[in-house]
């Protein structure tokens, strides 16, 4: 992510603000890209184009993304993706399932 190219000095200072020790802001970082592409895959699994989303539904996938990012079933997710079952399976472990399921019912019926 973008943390990675940020100096020594600058993730020290990030890291005061946040009241975060740097090993913990490196783990965050890590884990919020981990998510975003987790959230992409399951976009596309949708049937989706992250982006073309971000273009058309700017303020819903900002929330999507924030849903995400606090996301405790990341583990699930990744194996229901390489599955290829994330769509099928994703209403039993998914907070985002719900806003994606109406995303393809105003997609498909517009």
């Amino acid at each position: 992510g973008k943390l990675a190219t940020w100096s020594r000095e600058e993730l020290r200072e990030l890291a005061a603000d946040l009241s975060l020790n740097e090993a913990d802001l490196v783990a965050l970082s890590r884990s919020m890209a981990d998510n975003t592409v987790l959230m992409e895959r399951t976009i596309r699994a949708y049937g989706f184009e992250p982006e073309h989303l971000r273009r058309s539904f700017a303020p819903l996938l900002h929330d999507v993304e924030r849903v995400c990012s606090r996301c405790h079933s990341t583990g699930r997710c990744r194996r229901e993706l390489d599955a290829g079952t994330a769509a099928a399976h994703a209403h039993s472990y998914c907070p985002n399932a719900g806003t994606f399921a109406d995303l393809v019912e105003y997609t498909t019926s517009s």
